[in-house]
């Protein structure tokens, strides 16, 4: 698991089908994640089309640009499979930035999101 915060958040990228575990994901960065992404508060929300590489950049190249992708592009928040890595099983991408917020010991958030990925894997 990934677990370095970044050092500026941007921009903050999902599929413009976004999910419920996309926006508690979401709403966790804004709320609980201000350590982890800087600047979160100011940054943009972009909604794509793309399911593969954003721009043609990895995740890894976006994250260093100071964006975050939200449940596509691979990386630390996209359970599914992507250019042949395996699905990260049991997660969703509101479960993955629990993880890396370590917010695993607040039992209230964790009633929500084990709620939203109950959702997501139906």
């Amino acid at each position: 698991m990934y677990t370095e915060p970044m050092e500026r958040c941007k921009r903050v990228v999902t599929h413009s089908s976004f999910h419920l575990d996309e926006a508690v994901a979401y709403w966790q960065m804004r709320c609980l994640g201000q350590n982890k992404f800087p600047g979160i508060s100011k940054a943009t929300l972009v909604f794509t089309k793309d399911r593969g590489r954003f721009e043609g950049k990895s995740w890894q190249e976006h994250w260093d640009d100071g964006t975050t992708l939200l449940g596509f592009g691979g990386g630390p928040f996209d359970e599914h499979t992507f250019e042949g890595e395996p699905r990260k099983e049991g997660e969703c991408c509101a479960s993955l930035m629990t993880k890396f917020l370590g917010k695993e010991d607040d039992s209230a958030l964790m009633a929500i999101v084990g709620e939203v990925k109950k959702d997501d894997l139906s």
